[in-house]
């Protein structure tokens, strides 16, 4: 089966280095390729090769949209040299239901660092949830910002069902890479009595979910392990055991550090500034009718005995060009009088 994505060739090297393949110095893009598709991951997990290939156009796009625009960003990346560490961020899997009210698994992290629970689009899409339109804000880190324009209300639940909570999270096209953004050597020597909220969560693997502070300090129970000869750390939740900590920079080839601070703003606020910034001053048009009006109103109006404003009518003209029509017309009216009260 051949690669049904179409990589460049250095997001094809990038793909074969995080295999562990060797690559060939004069290796061309047709060679690239047949030597992922002859590789036993590339037989064996599919799914997973696509996966890496999607990760790999996704960067190129993100590279070529920071370039385009610095502030189209709001969950921060970046690449730290010199770093002693590599940090695992506390990554669980969560059951959500769908259209049809069914169960499905899906792989998210928790950061309190957020005050916005979010979910990817594709995953919305996938679970066919509502969506419902709205207007706000998403800013972080060095006021990257965005607009948000649909939210989805969820169920969420651990495996057992014993929790269960409804959210209203932001649709996003994309929340982070895949965490972690390599495979990382490490064991968590645990009895099968501490199960794991994500058994994978050294596997590089997409975010479908980010849960904000609205809910992270319901997750939390009472338990914490730490390992041995390591910087990890057990906690528990009601998603069974999450792993975070640091390992030693010799297991990792790259660092990449997340940082996602996400802050709602209000839609009008920031308009407001923009009206501040951009808005030109306009002197009001003098109109003689609309003054006569409001001249009007202030000389004439009363309250009657009903309780209501009376306002006399106001005329465009002055009365005097009506003429003596008052008085011809009572003429005409006592004429039809009389010539009526001979007929009867």
């Amino acid at each position: 089966m051949a690669l049904k994505l179409n990589p460049k060739k250095n997001e094809l090297i990038s793909v074969a280095v995080e295999m562990g393949l060797e690559i060939p110095s004069k290796a061309k893009l047709i060679d690239l390729k047949k030597l992922i598709e002859s590789s036993a991951v590339y037989k064996n997990d599919i799914e997973f090769m696509h996966s890496l290939v999607e990760n790999a156009l996704e960067k190129r796009q993100i590279e070529g949209s920071v370039e385009a625009n610095s502030h189209a960003q709001f969950v921060a990346t970046g690449f730290e040299k010199g770093r002693l560490k590599h940090v695992f961020l506390s990554t669980v899997r969560v059951h959500v239901k769908n259209k049809y009210s069914q169960w499905v698994e899906v792989r998210c992290f928790s950061d309190v660092g957020s005050q916005s629970c979010l979910c990817t689009r594709v995953c919305a899409e996938k679970l066919q949830l509502k969506m419902e339109k709205i207007n706000t804000v998403v800013s972080c880190i060095n006021d990257a910002s965005m607009i948000v324009k649909n939210c989805v209300k969820a169920s969420v639940a651990n495996k057992a069902k014993t929790f269960e909570s409804e959210l209203m999270l932001l649709v996003v096209n994309k929340i982070t890479d895949f965490i972690p953004n390599k495979v990382i050597d490490v064991y968590v020597n645990v009895s099968e009595f501490v199960p794991l909220a994500d058994d994978k969560f050294n596997i590089p693997d997409r975010i479908d979910m980010l849960l904000g502070a609205e809910i992270f300090y319901e997750l939390l129970k009472p338990g914490k392990f730490y390992c041995d000869n390591s910087h990890l750390v057990l906690q528990n939740t009601v998603f069974d055991y999450v792993v975070s900590g640091s390992v030693d920079r010799a297991r990792v080839t790259e660092n990449c550090v997340h940082c996602g601070l996400i802050v709602d703003d209000d839609l009008n606020k920031t308009l407001k500034k923009f009206w501040e910034i951009e808005g030109v001053h306009i002197e009001p048009k003098v109109d003689t009718e609309v003054s006569l009006c409001e001249d009007h109103f202030v000389r004439t109006h009363r309250m009657n005995c009903e309780g209501r404003y009376a306002v006399s009518m106001a005329l465009n003209k002055d009365p005097s060009c009506l003429g003596n029509s008052k008085d011809i017309a009572i003429r005409r009216l006592n004429s039809l009088w009389k010539r009526l009260s001979r007929g009867f």
